[in-house]
């Protein structure tokens, strides 16, 4: 390939290329879905999903659910070759193009190609490659990236769980006790999360991470989980989020994780609060809940729409 594939080389196409690449074989994702992981508007969105159709890159299925339409999203076999010889042509033309045009803006090309011929944009983005590193330590840095396996990238719904005022019930239990009620904890919290069909992922003491790739059955586990752990005498505070994971290991990582574990911050005793993107995600599930308001959550750029599950 002399040239990147037109196609996918613009980067709401490229973003929807990986979201379709990184779900299990045989599975389609549904409209409103991509649209909120992907932060997209309907109409953008439809037009770049028209390109790849077109392209025989995916295949879009409308039919009902119940009573309500829907739309379905997945690769075809040519679309996942596609996206491997683009991955391919960005690994090989990734060291000439450092050295012999790093900066001058050369990631542009990549990074926002509609940009790209804005002068001031490329202005600000030579600047910022000429300070972050030189040609060849760039240079090296791909390659070192490119002997180990890169990261799935996977979208699901993240969970975390706390235990509410847990330093006070350690001390007042003493650490033996309090040891055998995170235990129970622990068992209990790993079997709802299976029977809800979710990976546990790790246990952080008094609470844990755990993934669902459906948000409905996650937002239940959460409750359910809060409902069998109260007889030990504890409350949980659980925050959920959507959005696009990377896969490293058993451990997960992503700002998707990031922000499902500042949802969880914002709980009160005994809440399961999810951020908008679950809610509208969930929409005709049966699931109820109630506006929270838009709140800032530490670390993130602007306030998030939060709902709290009914119980």
């Amino acid at each position: 390939m002399e040239q990147p594939d037109p196609v996918i080389h613009q980067p709401l196409r490229l973003k929807i290329m990986a979201a379709l690449k990184g779900l299990p074989r045989g599975e389609r994702l549904e409209f409103v879905r991509l649209r909120a992981v992907l932060n997209a508007t309907e109409g953008n969105l439809g037009a770049h999903l028209g390109t790849l159709e077109k392209a025989g890159y995916i295949k879009v299925e409308k039919d009902f659910n119940g009573r309500r339409p829907r739309t379905r999203i997945s690769l075809t076999g040519t679309g996942v070759h596609a996206y491997a010889d683009y991955a391919a042509y960005l690994r090989a033309k990734f060291p000439d193009w450092i050295e012999q045009n790093w900066g001058t803006a050369i990631s542009a090309e990549i990074l926002e190609p509609s940009r790209a011929p804005v002068l001031e944009f490329r202005r600000s983005l030579a600047r910022i490659e000429r300070l972050g590193a030189s040609p060849a330590s760039m240079i090296a840095l791909i390659r070192i990236n490119h002997q180990v396996d890169d990261p799935g990238r996977v979208l699901a719904t993240v969970l975390f769980t706390d235990i509410v005022e847990s330093t006070r019930q350690a001390a007042t239990l003493g650490d033996r006790a309090w040891r055998q009620v995170l235990d129970r904890h622990e068992l209990v919290a790993k079997q709802e999360i299976a029977r809800f069909r979710g990976r546990a992922v790790k246990s952080l003491g008094d609470g844990l991470l755990a993934t669902f790739d459906g948000p409905a059955r996650a937002v239940r586990c959460a409750a359910a989980i809060g409902e069998r752990v109260r007889p030990l005498g504890i409350e949980l505070r659980s925050g959920l989020h959507t959005g696009e994971i990377e896969l490293r290991g058993d451990d997960v990582a992503g700002i998707a994780v990031h922000i499902a574990a500042r949802v969880a911050e914002t709980a009160d005793s005994g809440e399961v609060v999810v951020s908008s993107t679950v809610r509208d995600l969930v929409a005709g599930s049966g699931l109820v809940f109630e506006d929270c308001g838009s709140r800032a959550l530490r670390g993130l750029p602007e306030p998030l729409r939060l709902y709290r599950a009914a119980a």
